[in-house]
């Protein structure tokens, strides 16, 4: 009976970490974006996002974000401040209102409500659906 309740936590486990996914901001990740343009003779415009270092800002901890349009990533410019909750919500410190703005909330549920940026009108959660990524079995939510 030891054995088998010890099996179903770590089964319970296992399902609620896939689940939950990857943490996102995260000091060796590195993001390659493309931009593709609309006007004549702007094809695609690339440039990289990195989390490099920590800073406190009002006695909370963000990584440092770094941004780079250099193809080698030889040249980086300090982008900006973010940061991710124990309950998956990440936020974008803007230097403007000096306060965070939710950028995700990887935890919201069906009815849920969430408050723009900017906006004083909530926004409601009336579906969740999970989308395979091409040429690929992975999903996101």
């Amino acid at each position: 009976m030891r054995n088998f309740l010890i099996v179903i936590f770590i089964i319970a486990f296992s399902v609620n970490h896939y689940m939950s996914g990857q943490i996102l901001v995260k000091e060796n990740k590195l993001w390659s974006n493309t931009w593709i343009g609309t006007e004549k003779g702007d094809h695609f415009h690339s440039y990289y996002i990195k989390f490099q270092g920590d800073i406190t800002i009002n006695n909370r901890i963000y990584k440092k974000i770094y941004k780079s349009e250099d193809e080698s990533q030889l040249s980086w410019k300090l982008y900006g401040y973010i940061r991710e909750d124990s309950s998956r919500k990440v936020f974008i410190y803007d230097d403007y209102y000096q306060a965070d703005q939710l950028l995700y909330d990887f935890g919201l549920e069906i009815g849920d409500s969430i408050l723009p940026p900017y906006d004083p009108s909530p926004l409601y959660v009336c579906n969740i659906s999970y989308v395979t990524f091409e040429y690929s079995t992975d999903t996101f939510r």
